[in-house]
């Protein structure tokens, strides 16, 4: 199917507009499960690790972050969490948040997001985060990759069910598609 290039047009030409479309686009409701998630998943994978793995951020940079995200201050946001990369390079939960403030701008946000999903190898929203990136360059096959993590690691992330549904469906793989998303009513009517 690689060399169908008619199909392969279209599906680049109509997945913008499905990822627009997409539930990471609906910024009130995307912020408050990126708070949410941020804050669980942060505890959770510091809990599993040694204390001298974990660099911590202090809960008051922790809510400032989080603030400016939620504020729409994504320039802000891109030069404070790139200064704490700068400073830590350790810091997933920093990378994550460039990323995350890179990709809202539109810019090139695939190398933070890579480090983020590197360092927080069990946060599926930075594995889902990386295969948005990844979708949006037309690297379909790594996208589900990143989406299929992301599902390993929370089965019922409806972002990344809703992804990789479009992705197989636009790829003729309809069953798996209808897998997915069937999956994603059922969690999300």
């Amino acid at each position: 199917q690689a060399g169908d290039l008619p199909r392969l047009a279209a599906l680049r030409a109509g997945l913008r507009q499905q990822v627009l479309a997409s539930p990471i686009f609906d910024a009130p409701r995307f912020a408050g499960h990126f708070e949410a998630a941020l804050r669980g998943m942060w505890r959770a994978w510091c809990a599993q690790q040694p204390a001298a793995r974990c660099p911590q951020l202090p809960q008051d940079e922790v809510d400032r972050l989080v603030a400016m995200f939620n504020a729409g201050r994504h320039a802000e946001l891109e030069a404070r969490a790139g200064l704490l990369t700068d400073r830590d390079p350790d810091l997933g939960l920093a990378w994550k948040l460039l990323g995350a403030s890179q990709q809202v701008q539109g810019k090139d946000a695939l190398p933070a997001l890579q480090k983020a999903a590197k360092l927080l190898p069990g946060d599926a929203e930075a594995h889902n985060n990386l295969g948005v990136a990844l979708a949006n360059m037309g690297s379909f096959d790594e996208a589900s990759a990143s989406f299929r993590l992301a599902l390993g690691i929370d089965s019922d992330c409806v972002v990344a069910l809703r992804s990789l549904g479009v992705i197989l469906k636009e790829l003729g793989r309809p069953a798996e598609a209808a897998e997915h998303l069937h999956r994603l009513l059922h969690i999300h009517p």
